[in-house]
């Protein structure tokens, strides 16, 4: 099982009901293949359940971040955060801290990522 010690939480965006972040795995060497290191994942409070983006692409200006999957596009800057669907629903987000997000979110965020070990 991978421990919390094992992980860096990169970016972390919240909405009613959702949580969104960038993982970084820190147990594996660093000249692992990006999509080995590091992971989207969100986690929706209604379904109880934790979903792994599919990266497309990422660009950045002077002030705003972009992030393409295949479930949809993530724009956002240091406070706040938007999410547009791959139906066209927009989801504002908040930039929160992870100390913030729940230890049992954060433990949906960790089984998660064991699961994908034993792929």
């Amino acid at each position: 099982m991978l421990l919390l010690s094992q992980i860096e939480y990169l970016y972390v965006f919240a909405s009613h009901g959702l949580t969104l972040t960038e993982i970084k795995r820190l147990d594996l060497p660093e000249n692992s293949k990006p999509e080995d290191l590091y992971h989207w994942l969100c986690y929706d409070a209604e379904n109880q359940a934790v979903e792994r983006f599919d990266f497309v692409s990422m660009e950045s200006d002077d002030e705003t971040e972009y992030r393409e999957f295949k479930q949809g596009s993530l724009a956002f800057d240091e406070s706040v955060g938007e999410f547009t669907k791959g139906s066209g629903e927009i989801l504002a987000l908040d930039r929160i801290s992870i100390k913030t997000v729940t230890r049992a979110i954060k433990d949906q965020f960790l089984e998660f990522m064991g699961k994908l070990d034993s792929q």
